[in-house]
């Protein structure tokens, strides 16, 4: 029979009843045959596709190749002309004066004196040569009008009283040189190359490792913009005022923040940067003074490296291949600028005519953009799960009844409002519905953000979204230098690359794991926890660390709850990092407090099996519990303190097989963290990881920072047994925060007793310390359950035990460290230690613990 599915001659127009079975098979058949036929053709164009892009690829990377072939060769054949006119010029030069110096004459005074005043201006014109050479070799060149000239009264003095001599007959191939009295002015060509114009623009584009911050300079005399104020030696650029907020959202980075504020109002802060935000183009030139780049005037935009540009002029630069400059700016801001390094000859010339035939930059139509949410790798958008999401911003002047999201599967998830817009607030911001925050997967590809008028139009704005890979390798830029290690060796956070995983799992290992991933109960919240794990891993695949305020950021977004007690945010990232996810401290070298994620590995415990630490995303996670199932290893899950915080994972087996088949390290216990019965403690004495650099001859600023009483008076003795009085420390205990003008933090505790202060770039070692002072000794913790090993902070002391106490309960307790939330009279923060720490410290009395009374 003829399935040919475009012959349709044979289907009755008309069929019998009797006919319709038969009639209906060979409609059924022909039906099949031509989706069948679709399915091929749709693959077909697929993979032609495919090969249309990958040839377009290669084709733009020949171009680019050939182009910047082409700038080199140009650049050497005026480097060879710049050389051979120099040698021409130095040979015709040397041979004019070996022949006036050889040319036959008597011994008279005056002849040498002749010889002297016609030698004169060629040794100039050398000299003028060798300048040039010197400027061709990079090195610094002495200017044509510092060169010497001839002495006064001499040679035109001389030569006039004294008779003509005949001139040299050697003439050389090249063209002589003149011989004039005095040195002439050179010519275009013969000139050296001018140094660059000096930067006035008062913006700063610095390095941040990760991508380019935008700094705001105060130069001295000029008034201070309201709103702002002067910091007057900033560690972000040490001797030199900038300006920074009045209220910052994070103090430490206040400088970024106002380069931020400078770019987005719209009136600049100060009244000489309107005419660039006109334009819609930031041109930046290195300032050798202040080592940084600088913002220069758009008359001297020939002598621009890098450049900021409105996105509605970004086009004509990515056409012309200029490599894009990562820019560390807000979600909104992302959408209005785009940076460039203006790397060739083309692409200055493309800005220039840019700026010749472009009006005022700034658009008058309302836009919408974008503000927060997990951004992957440059070019992959946001992270594709409902915590990656971002927020959208409306301008006041926009209507909008609702928005929505549209995924490239058709599906369509709902934002709310999430303000109004006021004094404090430019524009509406709409977040995603509580719902779409914890969902975990969404579509990778193009997404779309609508937002419906009250008119019955619609704006839209294009996102992509993209997932984590499997296996995640984190940016590392700046090691942690001070670590809250205690004087005791800690793990490295970083390790060096791991082999390939030797299994991969299968799909029924997957699926189990899986759902051993999703069982959750009131002890954990499955969906929170891998969101943070995604997210985390997005965050640290981009970035080589944050700051506090991001990761509080991120939980306050997927939990979208208050608090339960002050401080509780702090205590999450505090379990966190005794967990072994996460550390914070110093970074080496820019000194600034900073989260950094722990490279995954086992631990092999000292009582057998492992234990999984590091941060790894939620698939990397459930593609090491596959090959555990897969292997026959058994795995046992360590809850959380609270459901705020992800599990810890232990497994038994043939834990070297395993690590081998995961491609992760295998490290024993002690070289994760000693054991603290057989370490020294150090409590009040200085250690070489509390003396962060601090500048000399500066007092910075002191501020009081309580350890106890946050909650109130009602609350600070909880748990509800509250202990006696001579064990707890006063309410009212406070230490010294002290911020220096370069932005370092330290904090002060001072001992009376001793009659001297105790401080340390880590707030928890100071809070102990003024704890121990208060109470002659005691920390606030204390066991609560021997049973269990429970050890719990007795009353409100924001303080938590040491961190390699910390993790060295992660590795032994029957649950992980964390802050509790079951109920108001349970809020604490909580360790479970193993028996042998228990009996140690009953017989030895190995930490200064507080006994509960009996």
């Amino acid at each position: 029979m003829d399935l040919d599915p475009d012959d349709l001659s044979m289907l009755p127009a008309d069929p019998q009843p009797s006919e319709l079975s038969e009639a209906y098979l060979l409609c059924r058949k022909k039906l099949v045959k031509a989706n069948q036929s679709r399915s091929s053709l749709q693959g077909h164009n697929k993979r032609r596709r495919k090969l249309i892009l990958d040839l377009q690829q290669q084709l733009q990377e020949l171009e680019v190749g050939l182009r910047e072939e082409t700038e080199t060769r140009i650049r050497i054949h005026e480097l060879n002309k710049s050389v051979i006119r120099i040698v021409k010029d130095l040979e015709t030069g040397l041979d004019q004066t070996a022949a006036i110096v050889e040319e036959p004459g008597g011994w008279k005074l005056s002849d040498w004196v002749v010889r002297l005043a016609r030698l004169l201006p060629i040794v100039l014109k050398l000299r003028e040569a060798k300048a040039r050479a010197m400027q061709l070799l990079g090195r610094e060149a002495v200017p044509a009008g510092d060169l010497p000239s001839a002495p006064h009264g001499s040679p035109q003095g001389l030569e006039s009283a004294l008779p003509p001599t005949p001139e040299p007959t050697l003439q050389p191939e090249s063209e002589a040189i003149e011989e004039p009295l005095q040195p002439s002015e050179p010519t275009p060509e013969d000139r050296p190359v001018r140094a660059a114009p000096v930067p006035t623009g008062p913006l700063l584009l610095k390095d941040l490792d990760y991508a380019y911050g935008l700094l705001l300079l105060h130069s001295k005399g000029s008034p201070i913009p309201e709103g702002f104020s002067v910091e007057a030696s900033s560690d972000w650029l040490p001797g030199h005022g900038l300006l920074v907020p009045e209220e910052p959202e994070d103090e430490l980075y206040a400088p970024v923040e106002a380069g931020l504020l400078a770019i987005r109002a719209s009136t600049a802060p100060l009244a000489g940067l309107q005419s660039w935000l006109e334009k819609g183009v930031l041109p930046f030139a290195q300032d050798p003074e202040l080592g940084l780049l600088r913002l220069i005037q758009l008359d001297q935009v020939a002598a621009a490296t890098h450049v900021l540009i409105e996105q509605s002029r970004a086009t004509a630069l990515e056409e012309s291949g200029a490599s894009t400059l990562p820019l560390d700016l807000d979600g909104d801001l992302e959408d209005v600028w785009q940076g460039f390094v203006l790397d060739s000859a083309e692409v200055k010339q493309v800005l220039l005519q840019l700026l010749r035939h472009a009006g005022p930059g700034r658009s008058l139509a309302p836009r919408l953009s974008t503000r927060g949410g997990v951004r992957m790798v440059e070019g992959q958008g946001y992270l594709a799960t409902g915590l990656g999401l971002p927020l959208l911003t409306v301008p006041p002047s926009l209507e909008v009844e609702a928005v929505q999201l549209e995924l490239d599967d058709g599906r369509t998830l709902p934002y709310e409002q999430l303000n109004a817009a006021g004094p404090d607030q430019d524009r509406y911001l709409w977040q995603p519905e509580s719902e779409v925050r914890g969902l975990l997967q969404l579509p990778n590809g193009p997404a779309r953000l609508r937002a419906a008028l009250t008119d019955g139009t619609s704006l839209e704005r294009m996102l992509r979204l993209s997932a984590l890979p499997v296996s995640v390798r984190f940016r590392r830029v700046q090691p942690l230098e001070h670590r809250e290690d205690w004087g005791l060796p800690l793990g490295h956070i970083a390790l060096p690359p791991s082999p390939e995983p030797q299994l991969v799992p299968l799909e029924p290992s997957l699926s189990w794991a899986w759902q051993r991933m999703n069982q959750g109960d009131y002890s954990v919240n499955h969906l929170f926890e891998q969101q943070m794990l995604e997210s985390l891993s997005a965050l640290f695949q981009r970035r080589g660390s944050i700051p506090r305020r991001d990761f509080t950021q991120l939980y306050a977004q997927l939990r979208n709850k208050p608090d339960e007690w002050p401080g509780f945010p702090e205590a999450v990232l505090r379990a966190w990092c005794e967990g072994g996810w996460l550390e914070e401290g110093l970074e080496r070298s820019n000194g600034r407090w900073r989260i950094q994620p722990v490279d995954p590995r086992f631990v092999r415990l000292d009582r057998g099996g492992s234990q999984l630490v590091g941060l790894l995303s939620a698939r990397g996670l459930m593609t090491v519990l596959a090959c555990a199932h897969q292997l026959d290893l058994t795995v046992r899950s360590v809850m959380p303190a609270c459901a705020d915080l992800p599990r810890g994972w232990r497994f038994s087996g043939d834990v070297e097989g395993f690590a081998a088949a995961t491609g992760l390290p295998l490290v024993e216990q002690r070289d994760w963290v000693p054991s603290p019965t057989t370490s020294t403690w150090t409590l009040e004495e200085p250690l070489p990881s509390d003396a962060a650099t601090w500048p000399t001859g500066l007092r910075g600023r002191r501020l009081p920072d309580r350890v106890c009483g946050r909650r109130g008076a009602d609350y600070h003795w909880k748990p509800a047994q509250p202990l006696p009085e001579r064990y707890r420390a006063p309410i009212s205990l406070k230490i010294e925060a002290e911020t220096s003008a370069y932005g370092r933090r330290r904090w002060h505790s001072f001992d009376p007793v001793r009659n001297e202060e105790f401080s340390s770039c880590h707030r928890n070692r100071v809070a102990l310390h003024a704890l121990i002072v208060a109470t002659d000794g005691l920390w606030p913790f204390g066991f609560t359950d021997e049973e269990t090993g429970q050890l719990d902070r007795l009353y409100d002391a924001d303080a938590y035990l040491p961190l390699p106490l910390g993790r060295y309960a992660a590795l032994t307790g029957n649950r992980m460290p964390g802050p509790t939330r079951h109920r108001p009279s349970d809020h604490t923060y909580r360790y479970h230690v193993d028996r042998a720490l228990l009996m140690e410290q009953e017989q030895t009395r190995l930490l200064p613990l507080t006994s509960c009374p009996t």
